[in-house]
């Protein structure tokens, strides 16, 4: 088979133009990254409602904004995004599972806490074994 390129230098020159051009695209998309905050809670029986906002400054272009802390159990079909002055394309929903989870200290609080409780009830039924209770 011979090289199709050697009868066709303007194919070659246009495949490596088409190829730098694509790149350059994928390199001029920018990315941002904030955090959520909570602003509103609602509990129900079942579930509950979060109201989190997240701020951003944004240059004028392409941009892809990645918001973190947003909890892992959300209803993807109930999330909602708004933005004032800015045009979103689309949305994306993923969790992040090679980043390990940061616990805030009450949960850490709340771990130890288990364990220890967890260690006594242990210590409880070994002595209820033995006193053949």
């Amino acid at each position: 088979m011979q090289n199709i390129y050697q009868y066709h230098p303007i194919m070659k020159r246009t495949i490596t133009l088409t190829l730098v051009m694509l790149l350059s695209y994928i390199g001029m998309q920018a990315q941002t990254t904030t955090n959520a905050t909570v602003e509103k809670a609602t509990v129900y029986l079942y579930g509950a409602t979060l109201t989190q906002t997240a701020t951003a400054t944004l240059k004028s272009g392409s941009q892809e904004v990645i918001i973190t802390g947003l909890s892992p159990y959300i209803e993807t079909s109930s999330l909602k995004v708004t933005a004032n002055g800015v045009l979103i394309s689309s949305t994306e929903f993923s969790t992040d599972y090679l980043t390990p989870a940061k616990d805030n200290a009450r949960i850490n609080r709340m771990k130890d806490s288990l364990k220890y409780y967890e260690k006594k009830h242990t210590e409880v039924v070994n002595e209820l074994d033995i006193y053949g209770a």
